[in-house]
């Protein structure tokens, strides 16, 4: 079929590709199964290319290999054959030949460190399809010293390379602008397009899980993550301390898994802290019910590259205590929907949290806005409507 004549059709054939995050919504909620979604919502052909085994790092509890094709909410995903890891990125050589041969009107590949991305410009430049790519993240390697220097390495070749070949290059936060900017990408080629919650599942005044399966019912504080070093839950922790002297009726909520797990169950006891409930790895389909149930969010991340739960947090209606940094700069607006946090500052942390608690009438206004904002600004549909008008202007240059 012609080319131009294709091109003015509303439907699109789309691919994302993606080594780096895996598609598997029931206890990943990731930015490209969640635009794929969304695409196909908006009636477009799109097909998503993986690697058969999720990364180390999401922590799904197992790292089996899928199906090589499933069809999922309206859209494809094809999963190649994961090659050597280069810290926990799979190179999967295979999808080189995958991505030339896929006939589509548009390529989306995702993280500039990815070989992903380097085999998504190079076939974007033999078949002049133009190329999309996003980057997730906002510093180099998170919070790493090797990590990050061998990702200056890779970002300042392969994610160089990448980035020229782009038509557009997306961040998701004002941090990572700066980041890609820092790349190559001029201000004219960068677009800040947040990743998004669906405000039709994550709203307020659903029910109570927390309360229903657990019996925690109190006022509760709640943490999503991988309880990990750069998520920082042990300064949560030492918060709650001091928390717990102020509210009586306080609960911590630990939602997630992780290495550090055992690590912090010491620390509670060390801390001798009396409420604090580890739930572990709870499925996506029922976070929806989960946040009902806590007053405050607290998200008190060394490194956070965006910050899905604020936005799910938000559009449930619950303020949220970050950090000032990577996503949660912009997602949280300080003194309206919550308040930020200096890095490692329990002090802070723990004096947002029991005003918080205490203060009904406060915790109502900020309820109110959280959702207001996390419709207008960070809906699943809102947003792919702007990718998609990116997508047609790539198109038509």
């Amino acid at each position: 079929m012609d080319a131009n004549y294709r091109r003015s059709l509303k439907t699109l054939r789309i691919l994302q590709v993606s080594t780096v995050s895996f598609a598997d919504p029931h206890y990943y909620r990731s930015n490209e199964f969640v635009l794929c979604r969304s695409l196909a919502k908006l009636g477009h052909e799109v097909t998503l290319f993986t690697t058969n085994r999720p990364p180390r790092w999401q922590m799904l509890g197992s790292r089996e290999t899928r199906s090589p094709i499933e069809v999922v909410d309206g859209f494809t995903i094809r999963r190649f054959h994961g090659g050597p890891e280069f810290y926990a990125i799979s190179l999967t050589p295979a999808l080189v030949r995958g991505i030339l041969n896929s006939e589509c009107d548009i390529i989306h590949a995702h993280h500039m460190l990815s070989p992903a991305s380097f085999y998504s410009a190079i076939a974007s430049g033999a078949e002049r399809t133009p190329l999309i790519l996003t980057e997730h993240d906002y510093i180099y390697g998170g919070t790493h010293a090797t990590k990050m220097l061998l990702h200056i390495a890779v970002y300042s070749t392969l994610g160089r390379f990448a980035v020229h070949r782009a038509k557009a290059v997306i961040a998701l936060s004002t941090a990572g602008a700066k980041l890609v900017q820092r790349f190559g990408a001029t201000p004219e080629k960068t677009r800040i397009i947040p990743s998004s919650v669906d405000t039709s599942v994550f709203r307020p005044r659903q029910r109570n899980l927390l309360e229903e399966k657990w019996g925690i019912g109190g006022s509760v504080v709640l943490f999503v993550g991988r309880l990990t070093a750069d998520k920082d839950p042990g300064t949560l922790l030492r918060a709650f301390q001091r928390v717990e002297a102020d509210v009586p009726d306080a609960e911590l909520v630990m939602v997630g898994i992780g290495p550090d797990e055992q690590r912090l169950r010491n620390l509670v006891r060390e801390l001798k802290l009396n409420r604090i409930f580890f739930l572990g790895r709870v499925p996506q389909s029922q976070m929806r019910f989960i946040y009902p149930g806590a007053k405050v969010l607290a998200l008190p991340s060394l490194y956070e590259p965006f910050g899905n739960a604020a936005v799910e947090a938000m559009a449930s209606g619950i303020p949220v205590v970050g950090t000032r940094i990577g996503g949660l700069a912009d997602t949280i607006v300080h003194g309206e929907t919550g308040y930020h946090i200096e890095p490692g500052n329990v002090k802070q942390l723990s004096r947002y949290l029991s005003e918080l608690l205490m203060d009904e009438k406060l915790r109502r206004k900020m309820s109110r806005v959280a959702r207001e904002i996390a419709v207008e600004r960070f809906d699943d549909m809102a947003i792919v409507r702007t990718v998609e008008r990116l997508y047609r202007e790539a198109l038509n240059r």
